[in-house]
């Protein structure tokens, strides 16, 4: 009885057989004939067949009206409809967020916690400070930086005062 042995290698597979996959980060190359494939924060894999796919919810963010000063949610938006404090959340990571639109002229005042800043352009509060709106339809969309303990605004809407 006699065996027949073949080692395949990258030389004789044929070119249209992948051996590494590249990505915005790098290049991945399969090991015992497999590949994995992971998401991360808001994002998430899953396969069947030959397909792979990614759903993304990042920047998908829940919605509520608020009426009454509340701690805000990490990766929420909120319609603030009265006068009211924000209280940030006290250990939010990286890249979270918080998105606040005022729905009144009455004083909406974010609140940082702790050793908190938050930051509006070249504006910036005292630590543990905050920023006061009093105008209908003043927004801001903050982002955390944990390396700064700041909440950054990449977008403002309005005039927000500082302290």
């Amino acid at each position: 009885m006699s065996q027949y042995t073949r080692t395949i290698t990258t030389s004789n597979l044929p070119p249209s057989v992948p051996i590494s996959f590249t990505t915005d980060a790098g290049v991945a190359v399969p090991a015992a004939n497999n590949l994995n494939v992971f998401g991360t924060g808001g994002t998430s894999t899953s396969a069947a067949g030959s397909t792979i796919t990614v759903t993304s919810t990042i920047g998908a963010a829940a919605w509520t009206d608020e009426a009454i000063s509340f701690v805000a949610v990490v990766n929420n938006g909120y319609f603030c409809t009265a006068a009211l404090t924000v209280t940030l959340p006290a250990a939010p990571t990286q890249g979270q967020f918080i998105i606040i639109e005022t729905t009144t002229a009455s004083s909406v005042v974010l609140q940082a916690s702790g050793t908190q800043v938050i930051r509006m352009g070249s504006s910036a509060s005292s630590v543990g400070g905050t920023a006061t709106s009093a105008a209908a339809g003043n927004s801001v969309y903050l982002v955390y930086r944990a390396a700064t303990t700041s909440w950054y605004s990449i977008s403002t809407e309005g005039t927000w005062s500082m302290a």
